[in-house]
């Protein structure tokens, strides 16, 4: 591995440990809705980053397709989950069955879109040859069908507490919560947008 490689690990590292300890801490701390689907958040990234330490330290093409698999499940898991953590903010713990809706469909499509990859066909979906296709479908459809539904994701969630924080009658420590967590979703989406955006940096495909 090269310089780089040894950073990319070494930042991972730190990265699930933080998320471990983070989650685990609010876990033992509140039982709110808000602190169960933060402490799986945290979790997901854990297992994220964990599967990228597995493919840069591996030298067995079988055991980095089972950190590729492990990663596009978590990376799928995380983007819906940031949208979840979202709407239970913004929602005060209190959706409505329609918004609950909405994170199971979109839990379901973000995994669609990563079964290439966790059941190891040949190709999984990416901007370049060779990638997945799905009958007449193209890859490159498939692809950007891909970054819509993340940045759909992630905008969702942003929607939500934006939409939350021009309620009426405020307090201080109700409109900080959101803010602060509008800032978590809009940095972890950027954060993300830097690995499957092609044009920044395509780092997952």
């Amino acid at each position: 591995m090269n310089v780089a490689d040894w950073l990319e690990v070494v930042a991972q590292a730190v990265s699930a440990l933080l998320a471990v300890w983070l989650g685990l801490t609010v876990a033992t701390r509140s039982s709110l809705p808000v602190a169960r689907v933060f402490t799986f958040l945290a979790l997901v990234v854990a297992t994220w980053s964990s599967s990228i330490i597995l493919q840069r330290l591996t030298m067995s093409l079988d055991v980095k397709a089972v950190g590729r698999s492990i990663e596009d499940l978590a990376a799928a898991l995380a983007i819906g989950g940031l949208a979840h953590f979202a709407l239970v903010v913004a929602t005060d713990g209190h959706p409505s069955r329609r918004q609950l809706g909405m994170i199971v469909a979109g839990y379901a499509t973000l995994l669609a879109f990563a079964l290439p990859t966790i059941l190891h066909f040949e190709t999984s979906i990416a901007f370049t040859p060779p990638h997945f296709s799905l009958g007449p479908i193209p890859g490159a459809v498939l692809f950007w069908g891909w970054v819509a539904a993340r940045l759909a994701a992630i905008a969702l969630g942003a929607g939500w507490l934006l939409r939350a924080m021009r309620a009426r009658a405020l307090g201080p420590l109700r409109r900080r919560q959101l803010r602060a967590a509008l800032a978590t979703i809009l940095l972890a989406g950027f954060g993300a947008s830097l690995r499957f955006l092609p044009v920044i940096g395509d780092a997952d495909r």
